[in-house]
């Protein structure tokens, strides 16, 4: 496991479905929903940043992540840290 409780998905988006892990938070009034894969939508109730401890030991910092609290997974974008010059260095159970 990469970050205890998220997993590195092809998500468009960063999502957390517990509150308590944003180190920032702003609730979202505007009823904006999240459109998924199968078809469905969640509403997203607030964004904010997320700090995942890494097995390596590291800290990656998430920005303008959204809660979304019926969600059962924690999602981190694969596509969003490429787009931020991410340098991905895997093994079967590490991000180093």
């Amino acid at each position: 496991m990469v970050a205890r409780g998220f997993s590195f998905t092809r998500a468009t988006r960063h999502t957390c479905s517990e509150k308590e892990l944003f180190t920032t938070f702003e609730p979202v009034s505007n009823d904006k929903k999240l459109c998924m894969g199968n078809s469905t939508t969640s509403i997203v109730e607030g964004k904010g940043k997320v700090v995942l401890k890494l097995t390596s030991g590291k800290e990656l910092t998430l920005n303008e992540v959204l809660y979304v609290s019926d969600f059962r997974k924690n999602l981190v974008s694969r596509s969003l840290l490429n787009k931020h010059v991410f340098a991905w260095f895997l093994s079967s159970t590490r991000l180093f």
